[in-house]
């Protein structure tokens, strides 16, 4: 179903830059840039989720996102914003 197939792409949007940070991939530079990599991943997958999602696909990105990061991390002001416009798109369609 469309759903399924909605959810299975944002999971795996995530998953795709988890293997970066797993062996044999890991590198110090990589995990300099790792909140970085996850914030422009979770500000992409809030884009496809407010065209072609509901509010609960915005909120398991952000609950994704704050996993990998970490809580304080998680509270991003700019990525926030963008969560909360991508919940009023996807009302709205």
């Amino acid at each position: 179903s469309v759903s399924q197939a909605r959810a299975e792409a944002l999971a795996e949007g995530f998953s795709n830059m988890d293997l970066l940070f797993s062996p044999p991939y890991v590198c110090v530079e990589l995990q300099r840039s790792k909140e970085m990599i996850y914030l422009r991943k979770a500000r992409s997958l809030l884009r496809y989720a407010s065209k072609n999602g509901r509010p609960a696909d915005v909120v398991a990105v952000m609950r994704a996102y704050r996993e990998r990061v970490g809580a304080l991390r998680g509270l991003d002001v700019r990525l926030l914003f963008k969560a909360f416009k991508a919940v009023l798109y996807s009302l709205q369609n």
